[in-house]
């Protein structure tokens, strides 16, 4: 072959593999593009999910907020045993007998005992008062006398013939029990000082004197996982009646006084 016609062979195979290569380099630079925008998309997606769960988490903390004010009046009694026949406006009014708390038929606007999923009646009873100042009242002198040992002899033995441990607590919703119970575990290994339940809200302090913490989620308790301290002290009611070890739980329980918030 004459070196002419190497050259325009060669030539021709340059333009071809040129051809080629431009083809290729601009397939890939569109597949680039094509990635940069599905990942935008995706970038844009990550982000507006983000804000949907914050949204989201927002609408379900004011949902919990309307339902832990709608039982702003109400208390719950945890323990007493169901019997037929039975008249709780009788329990209630009993107790507020024994604490010193003036009873009328008008001071309970609902009275009723929860069922399980079995549709059987628990030892939980549900009290709504006829407004938050007659509850506030009930609450305070009931925590003057819940200490007593004859606090249960006196209210139920006349009624139920039966002598058993219960405890009274202003009502939570679901969330704000779960939330409760899980910083009472805190609370027991001593990773603050104080806990209590008031006008639906958690409140809790590090140490005597310091400032009053309001507990909303669990990030707020990952936050309060700090060294322990010294002292513990508890202002609600034992709430795990229907573990097997209650009564010796309960008997253990350190008596407390409630801290007032600074």
């Amino acid at each position: 072959m004459k070196k002419s016609q190497k050259i325009i062979v060669f030539s021709s195979v340059y333009v071809i593999i040129s051809a080629l290569w431009q083809n290729h380099t601009i397939s890939i630079d569109n597949k680039v593009s094509s990635l940069m925008n599905l990942k935008q998309e995706v970038d844009q997606l990550k982000a507006e999910n983000v804000s949907l769960k914050i949204e989201l988490n927002n609408i379900k903390k004011f949902i919990d907020r309307e339902d832990q004010r709608k039982l702003k009046k109400c208390i719950t009694i945890y323990g007493i045993p169901f019997v037929q026949n039975e008249n709780l406006k009788l329990v209630i009014k009993n107790v507020c007998h024994y604490i010193g708390v003036n009873y009328t038929d008008n001071c309970v606007t609902s009275i009723f005992r929860f069922k399980n999923k079995n549709k059987q009646f628990t030892k939980t009873i549900s009290i709504k008062f006829k407004d938050v100042e007659f509850k506030n009242t009930f609450m305070k002198k009931w925590k003057a006398k819940r200490e007593d040992i004859d606090l249960c002899k006196i209210l139920l033995d006349s009624v139920y013939g039966v002598n058993v441990k219960f405890f009274i607590n202003e009502a939570m919703t679901a969330k704000n029990r779960k939330l409760f119970l899980a910083a009472r575990e805190l609370h027991k290994k001593k990773f603050f000082a104080f806990l209590w339940f008031r006008n639906g809200r958690i409140l809790c302090r590090q140490h005597e004197g310091a400032s009053v913490e309001e507990i909303h989620s669990e990030e707020d308790l990952q936050l309060l996982s700090i060294p322990p301290v010294l002292e513990y002290h508890t202002d609600s009611d034992e709430f795990n009646h229907a573990d097997p070890d209650y009564q010796n739980t309960a008997s253990k329980r350190m008596k407390t006084d409630e801290p007032s918030p600074s």
